[in-house]
């Protein structure tokens, strides 16, 4: 008899393999935003991966991808390794809860919840000091993704993870 694996159980240091991206309860549709959602939060985790990749490998042909955002480039810099190490915890956070809220998991829906919270914390925190006036537009943008998040059929979908 296979025994099923519970999120506790994945290692990070494995890759997923197919029946972790399965559903926990295949007889639910996944709403459409939830599913876009965790295709978002994917691409937040290659985009971590290659910057910290760009950022151990300096000088490599990921070096030029930081012309996008040189400011970005020039404050990672000036952390040195604890840039590496945060783009990593990121990008694994990213994974993670894109696979959670693929899956349907309760775990992955409040994981994500809490990266947006970290989102906006942060994009308030940029607007308020004056280090970074255009992280005003990522404000309404999540909290829209956190309103949708705390709707009643996406709260029914990931089973009540938050009451509201």
């Amino acid at each position: 008899m296979k025994s099923r694996t519970c999120p506790e159980e994945i290692v990070v240091s494995r890759v997923l393999t197919a029946a972790d991206l399965k559903m926990t309860t295949p007889s639910r549709l996944r709403p459409v935003g939830i599913t876009a959602l965790s295709i978002f939060f994917w691409a937040g985790a290659v985009i971590s991966f290659i910057a910290a990749a760009s950022l151990l490998f300096r000088g490599s042909f990921l070096e030029s991808l930081w012309k996008l955002n040189p400011r970005a480039h020039e404050g990672f810099v000036g952390i040195g390794v604890w840039a590496i190490l945060l783009m990593s915890a990121v990008c694994v956070a990213c994974a993670m809860a894109a696979a959670g809220l693929w899956r349907g998991s309760r775990w992955g829906y409040l994981l994500a919840f809490v990266l947006l919270i970290i989102n906006l914390i942060g994009d308030i925190a940029n607007v308020v000091l004056g280090m970074e006036p255009r992280a005003a537009v990522g404000i309404p943008i999540v909290l829209t993704i956190l309103a949708f998040l705390v709707s009643r059929r996406v709260r029914r979908f990931f089973g009540n993870a938050v009451s509201v």
